[in-house]
C-alpha cells in the first residue's frame, strides 16, 4: 500500500511502481463514476439536500483530480530512480514490462485529461492509440522493417500528438487569464510578482503538465529506441559558414575580429548567432537568422 511504501526505507522501485499504478487505475475509476453521476444537471425543484450532495460529489471529484496529478508525480520520480527513459529505452531489448506500465500510466494521465473536459475527442483517440500500440507490441512488421521499429514508431507520433495536446492546453491558459488576472490581482492589491505567475502556477498545478512532463521521458526513451536525434527540428534547412565554440566567453572577447562578428550584416553576408549555455558562435545566413531565437 502507499501507506508501507512511505513508511519504508528500501522498497523495490518496481513494486513502488506497481503499487502507484494500482492506486491511479482505482482513483481513475473513481473518478469516472463521479463524472457520469455529475452528467445529469439538477431539477429545478431539487431540494436544499440535493444540492448540497451535489457539491460534494463535485468537491470529491475535484480532490481526486488533485490527488492524481501527486501520484502521477511520484511515478515519474520512481521513474526517474530505476533509470528513466535510459532505463526504458534499455528495456526493449529484452522486454516492454517497464513500457506496459509507462503506457498504463499516460493513459491515466490522458483520461483525466479528459474528465476535465478538455477536448474530449481528442484524449479518447490518444488514449485508443496508446491501449493499441500497447497491445499489438513488437509483434507486427512491415516490409524489411522489424516490430520493434514500427512499434516505436507508432509510439512517437502518439507521444508527439499528446504533447501537442499539453501545449494547446497551456495556450488556451496563456491567452485568457494573464490580462483578466492582472485586472483582479491589482484590484485587490495582489502583489505584482503574484499576479504575473498565477497563470504559469495553474498550468504547473495540473495534470496536465505532469502528462507533458511523462511525454518528455518518453520522446526522449523512443528516440534512442530508433537512433534518432534528441532534438526537435524547427526549421529544417543547410547553413554554410565558420564556427567557433568555447567556454569562456573572456575568451571570445579576446578575437580580435569580435567587434565584426556582432555588426549586422548585409544582404548575403553571414550573420552571427549565439546558442546559449556554452556561447556557441555561429555564422549563418540572414534567412536562417530570422528564423531562430536564441
Amino acid at each position: 500500500s502507499l501507506d508501507q511504501m512511505d513508511d519504508a526505507e528500501d522498497l523495490d522501485k518496481n513494486y513502488a511502481i506497481q503499487v502507484l499504478m494500482s492506486t491511479l487505475q482505482s482513483l481513475s475509476s473513481l473518478r469516472l463514476v463521479l463524472m457520469n453521476g455529475l452528467e445529469s444537471g439538477l431539477r429545478n425543484d431539487a431540494s436544499d439536500t440535493a444540492i448540497a450532495m451535489r457539491q460534494k460529489w463535485r468537491l470529491c471529484e475535484i480532490g481526486l483530480e488533485d490527488y492524481s496529478f501527486v501520484l502521477l508525480s511520484r511515478y515519474m520520480n520512481t521513474l526517474e530512480a530505476i533509470g528513466g527513459s535510459a532505463s526504458l529505452a534499455d528495456d526493449v531489448a529484452r522486454t516492454t514490462t517497464v513500457w506496459d506500465a509507462t503506457l498504463d500510466a499516460l493513459i491515466i494521465g490522458i483520461n483525466q485529461v479528459k474528465f476535465s473536459c478538455w477536448k474530449m475527442e481528442e484524449c479518447i483517440a490518444i488514449g485508443n492509440e496508446l491501449l493499441s500500440w500497447k497491445q499489438k507490441g513488437l509483434s507486427e512488421s512491415e516490409g524489411s522493417e522489424d516490430g520493434k521499429y514500427i512499434w516505436a514508431l507508432r509510439l512517437k507520433a502518439t507521444f508527439d500528438r499528446a504533447r501537442r495536446l499539453t501545449e494547446e492546453y497551456s495556450e488556451a491558459l496563456l491567452s485568457i487569464f494573464p490580462e483578466k488576472v492582472m485586472v483582479i490581482g491589482k484590484a485587490l492589491g495582489i502583489p505584482e510578482n503574484s499576479v504575473r505567475t498565477y497563470t504559469e502556477a495553474e498550468i504547473r498545478a495540473g495534470v496536465v503538465f505532469q502528462v507533458s512532463k511523462l511525454c518528455t521521458i518518453l520522446l526522449k526513451a523512443i528516440r534512442d529506441v530508433l537512433g534518432s536525434s534528441v532534438w526537435d527540428v524547427l526549421v529544417p534547412g543547410v547553413a554554410h559558414g565558420a564556427l567557433i565554440r568555447s567556454y569562456c566567453l573572456w575568451f571570445l572577447i579576446k578575437i580580435s575580429y569580435w567587434h565584426n562578428l556582432f555588426q549586422v550584416a548585409a544582404p548575403q553576408q553571414a550573420v552571427p548567432l549565439i546558442v546559449a549555455p556554452v556561447f556557441c558562435l555561429s555564422v549563418l545566413p540572414p534567412s536562417s537568422f530570422r528564423r531562430r531565437s536564441v
